[in-house]
């Protein structure tokens, strides 16, 4: 069952504006995409960045945060050289 939102203009071109902002989509694309996912501009950026991917991991102090972070820009940027390497691109 899909749920039903009721916006203001002025509402939806604020975070069309937002998405804009924070994204390299249009604003139509940004439009399609706040429908897709009910008006929540806040998935839509997680979305087109690739966060929504990531589960919400309970870190207990601040070396484990450095370290999470640090793992998950080397895997980033390991994925990353794996699919340049793959389609025989070098890096500008």
């Amino acid at each position: 069952m899909e749920k039903i939102s009721f916006m203001e203009t002025e509402q939806i071109k604020e975070h069309i504006r937002i998405i804009c902002g924070q994204t390299d989509l249009t604003g139509d694309e940004a439009l399609v995409k706040l429908h897709e996912y009910n008006f929540d501009y806040i998935k839509v950026i997680r979305n087109h960045l690739g966060l929504d991917k990531i589960k919400d991991i309970k870190i207990v102090s601040v070396n484990q945060e450095i370290y999470k972070q640090l793992r998950l820009k080397l895997d980033a940027t390991v994925d990353d050289f794996n699919k340049r390497k793959e389609n025989n691109e070098t890096r500008l």
